[in-house]
Formats: structure tokens, sequence, C-alpha cells
């Protein structure tokens, strides 16, 4: 199962490639979901060393490449510090590139990002900042 993940960062590589060269602008990657927290420990700590490794190398083509490289998380406070600073060179390192837009889903999970928008606007709702008529798909 482990060589099924290290062969699926290869076929990540292999992809953004493929839309390069067909002409696709943007591709969104679902890479780690929150419901893989649910794995076997042993498991996630051997997908956070892929994710880490794989980092290094995407950033490295995404340089020489144009491509710019965005994280998206609703759960980042569960990932290791070795992945969080990744993430973070990646993006710091490919935010003024414009060839090509990866965007990496990691931790993440809709179910998530639809609680933290709920606790968004009753936040807003409760500080009276926003009137509950004006909740909408824009807010």
């Amino acid at each position: 199962a482990l060589k099924g993940h290290w062969d699926g960062g290869q076929t990540l590589v292999d992809t953004v490639r493929w839309c390069m060269e067909e002409g696709v602008q943007v591709l969104t990657v679902y890479a780690f979901s929150t419901e893989n927290w649910k794995r076997e420990e042993k498991e996630v700590e051997v997908l956070m060393t892929i994710f880490v490794k794989y980092a290094e190398r995407c950033e490295r083509e995404a340089l020489e490449k144009d491509i710019r490289i965005k994280v998206f998380c609703t759960d980042r406070t569960r990932l290791p510090p070795g992945v969080i600073a990744a993430i973070d060179k990646m993006e710091r390192n490919t935010a003024d590139k414009t060839g090509f837009s990866l965007n990496l889903c990691v931790s993440y999970g809709s179910r998530g990002d639809i609680a933290q928008a709920a606790r968004s606007i009753s936040t807003k709702v409760m500080e009276g900042t926003m009137l509950v008529e004006e909740i909408d798909e824009q807010a």
C-alpha cells in the first residue's frame, strides 16, 4: 500500500506536466483529506513524509516551469511542523509564478469548510456586523 502512495506523488507530477502541455491553467488536487486522519498512525506518518519529499520536488519543478503552488487546509493544526514548513516554503517561493496554478488540498474537508463558514457567519451575526438577512452564497 505504501508503494501506491509513493506512486501517487509521481502521478501528480505527471498530471501537472500533461495539464500544462494541454493548455490547462489551473489544477486542484485533493492530496490528503481530513478523513485520512482516521488511518493508522504509522500510515499517516509515512504519508506526511512522502508529502515533504514530493513538496521539495514540486517546488523545484514549479520554479523551473513557472508554476504557482497554493495549499488549502481546513485543519492545518493537525499537520506536523515539517509539513507546515514545506507548505509555507512552496507557497512563498512560487507566489510570483504565473504560468500555471497548482492548488493542493491538504488536511482539507468540505465538512470542515462548512463548519468554519458557519462559525464565521455566526460570529458576525452575534457581533452585529452582519444581519441574518444578509447571509447568502457570498457571505
